[in-house]
């Protein structure tokens, strides 16, 4: 494969992974990961430094998305403050 094509296919697998809208996220994150890290090993430096970009937005996006789920279960928004406002208008 060359370069612009590893590049292209680690960006867009990124973008795909990042988005909401994948259904089988373990299966696809999976095979993603394997395809990063074995081009993390590749002789171009390019290929290397865009599966490296790529490994690292997906865990930083999916790591904030998680954390911000994990907040909300925590901390749930009160609820009788809105009541209060309805009330009041």
């Amino acid at each position: 494969m060359c370069v612009l094509g590893s590049v292209k296919l680690c960006f867009n697998s990124a973008s795909v992974l990042v988005s909401r809208n994948v259904t089988d996220f373990p299966k696809f994150l999976g095979i993603a990961m394997e395809t990063f890290l074995v081009m993390c090993d590749d002789k171009e430096s390019d290929v290397r430094m865009a599966a490296d970009e790529c490994l690292n937005r997906i865990i930083k996006v999916r790591h904030a998305r998680e954390l911000a789920v994990f907040v909300l279960y925590r901390n749930p928004p009160k609820k009788t403050h809105l009541f209060a406002q309805k009330i009041t208008s």
